[in-house]
């Protein structure tokens, strides 16, 4: 049985000349936004016809270092909520170094930068797919990236790495034919639940192994899925069998802690009911009401019970959701269990709030490869069909989405956090790395049954343009083949 079956059938400075009372006159120079400003100042003292002195000020501000590149004239949605939507972005090397309006970002364009001009397109973060299989079940390591690099994505998490895996990715990464930020998650366990035993000691926490590679952390299976049955409290289609989880809590238990002692983030994949209440009360035994600091993360959840749903919070645990929906299989029999506690991103972001959510493609085997046709899933619930029809959700669906804003943030900002990577990518603060897409559309402006008709157009990795459309090329600084 296919995954998609398993996982169901499968976000001024101000230029100012103020002109005080009096005799006394303030010349002050345009700031940019985040930059230090050097300032010298002279202080000329005259004296008026009525006696009294004043002082004119004049303060000379230090421009700041050239950049290699500025977008300008569009969105750029920073997905920083501390900066919001603005007009420009400048990136020097693989790095962002400021982001406002078109007049801050100006102050950062020399005779040498690159200047981009939107005509009203938009900027994104690179999308970030917190769980893929996108580089290793393709049929080649280039064609996957290339799938993924053309739909958005800039950093992906591989979350089935055995050694043959992390040596190919070792490899690919000492030779730069690694061209997507790429985190591993070691498999304690396969699909089948069969104990791989403590080879991923080998490689410490967050170690770098390469450009553009690290070591992300642990991945144990609680349940089936390509493997065997879900762990479900009933059937969600009539006629398919479920199980019991694969281990007993004791031995899941062990898994856990054998590797949050060793420092590991641990990624569960849970998609029954069954499995993901036995992952939570393992994680709580092992964690014993300390914080999740190494942010340990259940994925998939795709059956998710009242009962159970607002435990994610109170553990602070990581959900890692699908964004696709089944709305093109609405003549699947799914059954009333199904209906009632399937298919419901909704409610576990609601029942949680304050908690990170995340998302994940688990591409190739949960299509669409498209995290913007997922997005419209995410929002809607509803689905585009291979011939490019939209499938309307079904009403047990339909009230079950996020907003757009939330469904974005999981594909930004909140995947990031999922790999603990949100400090170099997921939004574009200035400091992070230039990883970033134009789109044809913002995304956050658009009614929601208009997302799927957004394009990529240019993706980046790095400051450096790795996927360019057909047509697209005068948003795709340097030369790329598309």
């Amino acid at each position: 049985m296919s995954v998609r079956i398993a996982a169901l059938l499968a976000l001024t400075m101000v230029a100012a000349a103020c002109q005080g009372a009096g005799e006394v006159t303030t010349v002050t120079s345009p700031v940019p936004t985040q930059v230090d400003v050097s300032t010298s100042s002279q202080d000329d003292t005259t004296t008026t016809t009525t006696g009294i002195t004043t002082t004119s000020t004049t303060a000379t501000v230090a421009s700041p270092d050239p950049v290699d590149l500025i977008f300008t004239g569009g969105s750029i949605v920073t997905m920083d909520p501390n900066i919001g939507t603005v007009e420009a972005i400048a990136i020097d090397g693989a790095t962002i170094v400021a982001v406002g309006s078109d007049s801050d970002v100006a102050w950062y364009q020399g005779s040498e930068t690159v200047v981009i001009d939107l005509k009203g397109r938009t900027v994104n973060p690179g999308f970030v797919d917190a769980h893929t299989h996108i580089l290793t079940d393709t049929d080649s390591l280039a064609n996957g990236q290339s799938l993924a690099l053309e739909n958005g994505i800039t950093t992906l998490a591989e979350a089935f790495t055995n050694q043959g895996r992390l040596d190919m990715f070792s490899e690919a990464a000492a030779s730069g034919e690694l061209r997507i930020r790429t985190s591993m998650y070691m498999v304690r366990t396969d699909n089948c639940g069969i104990d791989q035993g403590l080879w991923y000691e080998a490689y410490p926490p967050d170690e770098v192994l390469g450009e553009r590679l690290r070591v992300a952390g642990v991945k144990i299976f609680a349940d089936g899925g390509t493997c065997g049955p879900l762990a479900a409290s009933e059937p969600f289609l009539e006629g398919v069998e479920v199980s019991e989880p694969f281990y007993d809590l004791d031995t899941l238990t062990s898994y856990i802690r054998d590797a949050n002692d060793r420092g590991y983030q641990i990624a569960i994949h849970a998609q029954g009911d069954l499995a993901v209440a036995e992952v939570q009360q393992a994680y709580a035994t092992v964690l014993a009401g300390a914080p999740n600091d190494l942010r340990h993360r259940i994925d998939h959840n795709a059956i998710v019970t009242e009962d159970i749903a607002s435990r994610y919070g109170e553990l602070g645990l990581v959900p890692v959701l699908f964004g696709a929906s089944a709305a093109c299989s609405i003549d699947a029999p799914w059954t009333d269990f199904y209906k009632e506690n399937g298919e419901e991103p909704g409610e576990i972001v609601a029942a949680n709030p304050g908690l990170v959510v995340a998302w994940h493609g688990d591409d190739p085997w949960a299509p669409p490869v498209s995290p913007i046709l997922e997005l419209f899933s995410l929002v809607t619930r509803g689905a585009v069909a291979e011939d490019g029809s939209i499938c309307q959700p079904p009403d047990w669906m339909a009230g079950e989405g996020v907003s757009v804003d939330q469904g974005l943030a999981m594909m930004t900002t909140g995947s990031a956090y999922a790999i603990r990577q949100d400090d170099v990518v997921g939004s574009l603060t200035p400091g992070k790395f230039a990883d970033l897409v134009v789109l044809s559309d913002n995304l956050l402006a658009v009614p929601p049954e208009a997302i799927p008709g957004i394009e990529v157009l240019m993706t980046m990795v790095g400051g450096v343009t790795e996927f360019c459309a057909l047509g697209a090329e005068t948003w795709c600084p340097g030369s790329v083949t598309p």
